[in-house]
């Protein structure tokens, strides 16, 4: 060998030793768990997957194929096992059915968790990614994403592991489901309160309130009918003027707490307030009011009213509508109500502050009773606010 040679030789080793360092220190120094498999074990580990483990590298390594399979959680075993399987004894599969494997594999809620698997590799697998519990020395578990590749070098093939810890993500992710359920049951809780509080206020505005002020339009109507009688032309104003407020105190009571809704139903009151509406809007309103079942929750009731209550007032207030169809039907474990008007619809983007807020709260109403609340506009034109309800309410629905 030439001196040219040799020289040439020794720098491609040096090249080679220290692309072997910066390989090996980028490695060791990742912030995911990496291993190399084969079909024969754990080839490779670096410090932050044993650390994932509360182990070392060692003893990562020392482990046989039945204990590095303990450390999966139980409920998720089986998964873990067949995607190493599918990776070492099967031939190569299409893209396609590749795809089909990793992101439509069995979940559990306490082991794996398919996750839609990412873009092909340059030697033509996908990798699997799904998300497993791995269990520490200590007893604790700890949540991992997997991101599975294959590679074939010499003829052989392994599996790289990227492993990425999920711990402190589903921590956040309990915690603000827990925080979501507590809100739901405070908004629940305002709500029941409101409701309460508003029944005896409705209740004096009509019977006390509207009962007084009939007591005195009825004494007033004996002096406008006499005739030549001095101050007639006033005492007829006074009379309407009573007439407007008590019809004022009359829609402030049903807007409070339709008397309706607890001594004769739903059914009864949306009758009554749909009609009471659409002659103060001038609105042609169709009733499709069928029977609601017996044993409707009380929070159903009057969430199911509520929704119906807001969305006619934005009818009137908002749509420019002429027609309006309230329909309230039962469905497979529940009820539905759809109010249609023929107005101008829900424009994208709108910037009706006051309307965005009532169909947004219409939306967490339905919701707070385990319910659903969609707004669309359809081709036709105006818009369809429709809700469904479980007649039992939402604490009886989530058992």
């Amino acid at each position: 060998m030439s001196e040219t040679s040799a020289d040439q030789h020794t720098a491609a080793r040096r090249a080679l030793a220290q692309s072997e360092r910066r390989y090996r220190a980028l490695v060791e120094g990742s912030l995911q768990g990496i291993t190399i498999w084969s079909a024969r074990g754990l080839l490779f580990a670096n410090q932050r997957m044993a650390a994932l483990l509360g182990r070392s590298v060692e003893e990562l390594l020392a482990m046989s194929a039945d204990e590095v399979r303990a450390l999966v959680h139980p409920d998720g075993r089986a998964v873990v096992q067949r995607r190493i399987r599918e990776r070492f004894e099967r031939k190569p599969v299409p893209q396609r059915r590749a795809d089909s494997h990793a992101g439509h594999g069995p979940a559990r809620s306490c082991g794996t968790r398919p996750v839609p698997p990412s873009a092909p590799s340059r030697h033509g697998a996908a990798s699997a990614v799904f998300e497993a519990e791995l269990r520490r020395t200590d007893g604790r578990t700890v949540g991992v994403e997997f991101n599975n590749r294959e590679t074939t070098a010499g003829g052989v093939r392994y599996m790289l592991t990227v492993a990425r810890d999920m711990t402190e993500r589903l921590k956040v992710q309990v915690a603000v489901r827990a925080g979501r359920r507590r809100l739901q049951e405070l908004s629940r809780g305002l709500m029941g309160a409101q409701e309460r509080e508003r029944a005896p206020i409705a209740r004096e505005h009509h019977d006390q309130v509207g009962q007084e002020l009939t007591a005195i339009k009825l004494q007033l109507q004996p002096l406008a009918e006499r005739p030549g009688t001095e101050g007639t032309a006033r005492v007829a104003d006074a009379i309407r003027m009573t007439e407007a407020v008590l019809e004022k105190v009359r829609t402030l009571s049903f807007d409070l707490r339709p008397s309706a809704l607890d001594e004769i139903g739903l059914r009864a009151a949306l009758r009554s307030y749909a009609g009471h509406q659409a002659r103060l809007g001038r609105l042609t309103v169709r009733l499709r009011l069928g029977e609601p079942p017996r044993a409707i929750a009380k929070e159903v009731e009057t969430a199911c009213f509520r929704i119906a209550q807001e969305a006619i007032t934005n009818v009137i207030r908002h749509a420019r509508a002429r027609r309006l169809v309230v329909s309230l039907r039962r469905i497979r474990r529940g009820i539905e109500l759809v109010v249609h008007d023929d107005g101008i619809g829900v424009a994208e983007g709108s910037d009706d502050h006051d309307a965005g807020l009532g169909l947004v709260g219409m939306q967490e109403r339905a919701h707070l009773v385990g319910g659903t609340g969609t707004v669309e506009s359809p081709n036709g034109g105006g818009t369809r606010i429709r809700a469904t309800f479980p007649t039992t309410g939402a604490r009886a629905a989530a058992r």
